[in-house]
């Protein structure tokens, strides 16, 4: 296993050949009913890196699923293969993505960088420690956790207003920054692959 790099950035025939592997991985898991994971040996050098990433489906628009991690603990493209699957099964607050659906959907892979441990003291301080647009965003307190992928900026541009949106999915009160909190950003590579892509205008 090879150990993970710094700043990696993937190819366009890396994210193709990730992309490959999401697809693969999902419609073997959508057959076989669980998930299966690639020999990363056949892989070129830098998907055999560990480095975490999340899988995002979507049919048509709507999200059917996002599996991932912050700190990964396998070689990328295990991860991806892992997460694509999982992402695409059901559970109890999902159906499975179904045969119908395939052609509509939507597969979005982030690669993370490594996490940068924060050490704020309240919400306006992490607030302030923030590059909106930029930075995904983890955060921990015991048991209690959530993570913002960079995308999020979109729905919550307002830094404390994020904030507090993550707290409240961690299950904490959006208000409150209890001690021992902790908080962590990453960046991302961000690479999709729709199955039906919509026509190209003429020119």
């Amino acid at each position: 296993m090879l150990s993970m790099e710094t700043n990696l950035l993937l190819t366009d025939t890396d994210q193709q050949l990730l992309l490959d592997v999401a697809l693969q991985s999902i419609n073997q898991g959508l057959q076989a009913g669980h998930c299966c994971a690639p020999h990363d040996d056949y892989f070129p050098i830098d998907l055999r890196r560990v480095q975490a990433c999340f899988v995002s489906l979507q049919v048509d628009g709507e999200q059917r699923g996002c599996v991932g991690t912050t700190e990964a603990q396998h070689p990328l493209v295990i991860e991806v293969a892992r997460n694509a699957c999982s992402a695409a099964l059901p559970t109890r607050q999902r159906s499975a993505v179904t045969e119908e659906e395939m052609p509509l959907l939507k597969i979005t892979i982030s690669v993370l960088s490594p996490l940068q441990h924060l050490g704020p003291s309240s919400l306006d301080a992490a607030a302030e420690a923030l590059r909106p647009g930029v930075d995904g965003v983890s955060l921990r307190h015991g048991e209690q956790a959530a993570t913002f992928l960079p995308e999020m900026w979109k729905q919550f541009p307002n830094p404390s207003d994020f904030l507090r949106e993550l707290s409240s999915r961690a299950g904490l009160e959006a208000t409150a920054w209890p001690v021992g909190t902790q908080l962590a950003t990453f960046e991302t590579q961000r690479f999709s692959r729709s199955m039906n892509p919509l026509p190209s205008k003429p020119k």
